[in-house]
């Protein structure tokens, strides 16, 4: 008998276990909101992205010297027409001299200088990577969007978030490179 009783127990053990696969559905993502939330990201900074692309081309317009359009989407515009052909790479030491101002062209601050930019992580990244495509010795205008400034979130003083940033800038070598 208690055979008998094991067989009955596996057979119906089994019949459940066939049943019971075939009535369960699959289960949807378990996140689908972050999704949804990351795509609404996605889309307003795209959005944000293009009206301040916009402003920035109406201000270009407006000046009365000529700009270049680098390719990551900062503006940039060299005072002299001499131009110098001392550019920085990554083995320069250069002191930067920078001025952070409105559209309207107030400052934000008084013009600071910067020792080795290249590792200071206060210095805007539309500054940063437009420093090479700009001579030694050569004061520039500069303007690019808040996404290559201070971002959405300001620089949590003065500029305020979503804000696109014009500079001037002024680069020169130091001479005597500190080894590390």
């Amino acid at each position: 008998m208690p055979g008998r009783f094991a067989k009955r127990l596996l057979v119906v053990t089994l019949l459940y276990i066939l049943y019971s696969c075939t009535q369960h559905e699959a289960r949807r993502p378990v996140n689908t909101s972050v999704s949804s939330k990351v795509e609404d990201s996605v889309s307003k900074n795209r959005a944000q992205l293009a009206y301040e692309t916009e402003v920035l081309e109406n201000w270009v317009a407006q000046q009365n010297m000529p700009y270049t359009q680098t390719s990551y989407g900062v503006w940039y515009s060299l005072d002299q027409s001499d131009v110098s052909q001392i550019f920085i790479d990554s083995t320069s030491l250069p002191t930067l001299y920078l001025n952070m101002l409105r559209l309207d062209g107030t400052p934000y601050y008084e013009p600071t200088r910067i020792e080795n930019p290249l590792t200071n992580q206060s210095v805007p990244s539309g500054i940063l990577q437009v420093m090479k495509e700009i001579p030694v010795g050569l004061e520039a205008t500069v303007a690019m969007p808040s996404a290559l400034a201070f971002g959405a979130t300001g620089d949590g003083e003065l500029i305020p978030p979503n804000t696109p940033l014009v500079a001037r800038i002024f680069i020169t070598l130091n001479t005597q490179k500190n080894n590390p």
